[in-house]
């Protein structure tokens, strides 16, 4: 993790959520995903059910190539909400990708769709560990 990622800033805060999503594009690309879990809180829904689709992909053998996602056009809040989290949205760019069987057959079950997302994070920091993701999520449009 760059050392600007355990930083209390806004540019700090966009680092560590920048390092969160690079520890998941390194889980989708290895099934590896302890790098992400060991900056997400054990409530996390997100960072949980991230874990679980890369585990069920690389439990049956098969691998993912594709859908690197980066965070970008981040708007940041470092005033401290209820529960002592802080807030930031973001847009996630995430081009298409694949998981294959170790055959090397497309498997449709694993939809990794190109898009922007709008999201948002709500994260923890303690001045010892640094950040911690609680919630992401996707923002709700009023359409």
């Amino acid at each position: 993790m760059p050392e600007l990622a355990t930083e209390f800033s806004a540019k700090g805060y966009e680092a560590f959520v920048d390092y969160w999503f690079e520890a998941r594009n390194y889980a989708l690309a290895t099934g590896d995903v302890e790098p992400m879990l060991a900056v997400s809180d054990d409530r996390c829904g997100f960072c949980l059910k991230q874990e679980q689709g890369i585990a069920e992909v690389y439990d049956s053998d098969a691998w993912v190539a594709g859908a690197l996602a980066t965070p970008t056009d981040f708007l940041t809040n470092l005033s401290e909400l209820e529960g002592n989290a802080y807030h930031a949205t973001f847009t996630l760019e995430q081009p298409e990708g694949r998981a294959y069987s170790s055959e090397g057959e497309v498997l449709d079950e694993y939809p990794f769709a190109a898009g922007d997302y709008d999201y948002e994070i709500f994260a923890y920091y303690d001045e010892s560990d640094g950040w911690s993701a609680v919630l992401i999520d996707l923002v709700q449009s009023d359409d």
